[in-house]
């Protein structure tokens, strides 16, 4: 399913596309979104945090199903796409997180801390001091991209800045 959001102003709408055709076509405008469930009727949604909510209640059993897959894999290619397929699914579900608190105003797209006990700065710099330190897989999104350094936001909201060579970058954008 291919998602995409665009907000205007005070008016969100939302595209679903689904491999059954154009007459699965969703679009949803302001106020109360009806989202469809498994098994038939709808849910309403009011905000972006409750839909990727929703969005998380219906994928998160398909971890199952996808380690059901690598565990059914058989040859060393099969095991190795349903292993890339089971962490993008994984992965996906991590970033759906990253809506739990308000949206940043900037977006370059979506990262991974790539290290263990990774330093997030105050500052694009070395001689900034240490906020915290994030474990190796936790999902960003991230903000700018300031020479060597990457401003990020972490799923509970805080925000520094990572050297560049430990977060990995997904679906940069323009």
């Amino acid at each position: 399913m291919d998602s995409r959001l665009f907000r205007q102003r005070r008016v969100h709408c939302i595209q679903v596309y689904t491999t059954a055709g154009p007459a699965n076509r969703i679009r949803w405008l302001r106020g109360v979104t009806p989202f469809p469930r498994a098994g038939g009727g709808s849910l309403a949604v009011t905000t972006v945090q409750e839909l990727a909510r929703a969005i998380r209640a219906r994928e998160e059993p398909l971890v199952a199903d996808y380690e059901g897959l690598a565990s059914a894999a058989a040859t060393p290619t099969e095991k190795k796409l349903a292993a890339m397929v089971l962490g993008y699914q994984k992965f996906q579900l991590k970033s759906l997180d990253l809506f739990e608190t308000e949206v940043p105003d900037r977006f370059v797209g979506f990262g991974c801390i790539s290290s263990d006990a990774v330093n997030v700065r105050r500052g694009p710099t070395a001689k900034e001091v240490s906020l915290f330190q994030a474990d190796k897989g936790t999902p960003v999104i991230v903000k700018d991209v300031k020479g060597l350094w990457v401003e990020v936001r972490f799923a509970n909201g805080k925000e520094g800045f990572v050297f560049k060579d430990y977060v990995q970058m997904e679906n940069l954008g323009s």
